[in-house]
């Protein structure tokens, strides 16, 4: 509801000036919140003061399909997922139980653009 009413990201709902990312994260989608919390927690033991990039708090999740299409542009290579990558030191991989991540084309792409 917070992110609704404010027509915001999570992300730039807690900071509104943004912060310079380290970590791009990319995950499968189909984990459970926990478990992927749990996931970067085992293996950063700076998770509290390390910024990571997490599509589903950095992008806004309540706005209409025009609107997301507009922020992700004309060209999947001008999309906030490529500049974040583009930014970040580190590229992490959030694999689950439930979805191989690499059946989602996305994340393959993902994978790619960071090589």
């Amino acid at each position: 509801p917070l992110c609704r009413d404010s027509s915001s990201s999570y992300a730039l709902l807690v900071n509104p000036r943004g912060l310079k990312c380290d970590t791009f994260v990319t995950h499968a989608w189909r984990e459970r919140f926990l478990e992927f919390v749990d996931s970067l927690m085992e293996h950063y033991s700076d998770f509290e003061t390390r910024v990571f990039w997490i599509c589903f708090l950095a992008n806004p999740q309540t706005w209409s399909p025009d609107e997301l299409s507009n922020l992700l542009g004309p060209s999947a290579l001008q999309s906030p997922f490529v500049i974040a990558i583009q930014q970040c030191e580190t590229f992490v991989v959030v694999r689950n139980g439930i979805m191989n991540m690499y059946s989602r084309l996305w994340c393959v792409a993902e994978l790619v653009l960071v090589m």
